[in-house]
């Protein structure tokens, strides 16, 4: 049963009774009744009745009715409808509707709809639209669309689009975009610019680094970056830092610094100052080991000690001591000390004097004398005279004479005569006899008559009688 100023009554699967204006009975789950000349009824969520030839129901924030050939509904603040191809209702302040394969809608005064995959609405006189991740639009006579980085738009017939901080956009056959202080384009197989104070405006793909004017040449390669001035190397690679003179190794490490002559090591450490041949034993040698050695010698040896040893030998040598002796024997000898001693011995000796003598005798001793002499007899005596001889007895006598003579008796004498005579009485005589005589006197005499006779005067007369 229905109130009085509803209709009469329902059926049962029509519980809901509408006033006597509206449609007469609604199904249960369509509880909403509607005047005769709109649809019926609507379910309690679409709670906006639409007249007879528009859609049957919206929603309550959908409240804008369509016709049958637009879409159903629209929301408040968008356009009123739009057809069933043009199935997305655009905001008021936006283009009207655009179609379902168009899902972005564009204001009013941009390109109307936009392909969902290019959601960014241009100006109208830009470019219609662009992709989200090309974030610039562009005039109509430039480039379309530019991505966030590259900002700058250029002209058709110029470099699609070029960076914020680059302003200078280039002919398509110069496609590449230099930077504002470079000022200039580069062709496509010249994609590098170059600044102002350098050598060359532009270098290749491949040489990528731009060398300054003064340089020893105008591109690098990446991969060897650093250039070298004129007269040096042309380029080095970065971790190289280091460039060489023409007649030097191309390139050294930064922690290789010393550049090295072509025939020598390339390149020593700096606290390595002094580069050595290739045939060498080192490649470098220390500041204060500037000497560098060939293989079978000592490795490096110091300015002051300039003559190199072989490996068994005393490892380096003074100019002036430059023998090099075996490691057994002393250290170095003077070159015209020609014998190299034992460490027991007497350091080294002349070449005259090939005979090493022990340490407490004599240091040398000549090859046709004797053996050594002790040092407190430090005269040598030769081999068919007496061994040695005092400091104080310096003159040696032959092996049948006396042993050794003061340097002021230098004639000696027979054993069975006196031992020793000066020189100014050069004639020895026998023991009985007087001791010497003078050469112009060579006759000796007994004890008890006179002292010398005259050679001429051969006969000796006793001290009583006459001359």
């Amino acid at each position: 049963c229905c109130p009085f100023n509803y209709g009469v009554c329902c059926p049962f699967n029509y519980g809901v009774c509408c006033p006597l204006n509206y449609g007469v009975c609604c199904p249960l789950n369509y509880g909403l009744c509607c005047p005769f000349n709109y649809g019926l009824c609507c379910p309690l969520n679409y709670g906006l009745c639409c007249p007879l030839n528009y859609g049957v129901c919206c929603p309550f924030n959908y409240g804008v009715c369509c016709p049958f050939n637009y879409g159903l509904c629209c929301p408040l603040n968008y356009s009123l409808c739009c057809p069933f191809n043009y199935g997305l209702c655009c905001p008021l302040n936006y283009g009207v509707c655009c179609p379902f394969n168009y899902g972005v809608c564009c204001p009013l005064n941009y390109s109307l709809c936009c392909p969902f995959n290019y959601g960014l609405c241009c100006p109208l006189n830009y470019g219609v639209c662009c992709p989200f991740n090309y974030g610039v639009c562009c005039p109509l006579n430039y480039s379309l669309c530019c991505p966030f980085n590259y900002g700058l738009c250029c002209p058709l017939n110029y470099s699609l689009c070029c960076p914020f901080n680059y302003g200078l956009c280039c002919p398509l056959n110069y496609g590449v975009c230099c930077p504002f202080n470079y000022g200039v384009c580069c062709p496509l197989n010249y994609g590098v610019c170059c600044p102002f104070n350098y050598g060359v405006l532009c270098c290749p793909l491949n040489y990528g680094v731009c060398c300054p004017l003064n340089y020893g040449v105008l591109c690098c390669p990446f991969n060897y970056g650093l250039c070298c001035p004129l007269n040096y190397g042309v380029c080095c690679p970065l971790n190289y830092g280091v460039c060489c003179t023409l007649n030097y190794s191309l390139c050294c490490p930064f922690n290789y610094g010393l550049c090295c002559p072509l025939n020598y090591s390339l390149c020593c450490p700096l606290n390595y100052g002094v580069c050595c041949p290739f045939n060498y034993g080192l490649l470098c040698c220390p500041l204060n080991y500037g000497v560098c050695c060939p293989l079978n010698y000592g490795v490096c040896c110091p300015l002051n000690y300039s003559v190199c040893c072989p490996l068994n030998y005393s490892l380096c040598c003074p100019f002036n001591y430059g023998l090099c002796c075996p490691l057994n024997y002393g250290v170095c000898c003077p070159l015209n000390y020609g014998v190299c001693c034992p460490l027991n011995y007497s350091l080294c000796c002349p070449f005259n004097y090939g005979l090493c003598c022990p340490l407490n005798y004599s240091l040398c001793f000549p090859l046709n004398y004797g053996v050594c002499c002790p040092l407190n007899y430090g005269v040598c005596c030769p081999l068919n005279y007496g061994v040695c001889c005092p400091f104080n007895y310096g003159v040696c006598c032959p092996l049948n004479y006396g042993v050794c003579c003061p340097l002021n008796y230098g004639v000696c004498c027979p054993l069975n005569y006196g031992v020793c005579c000066p020189l100014n009485y050069g004639v020895c005589c026998p023991f009985n006899y007087g001791v010497c005589c003078p050469l112009n006197h060579g006759v000796c005499c007994p004890l008890n008559y006179g002292v010398c006779c005259p050679l001429n005067y051969g006969v000796c007369c006793p001290l009583n009688y006459g001359v």
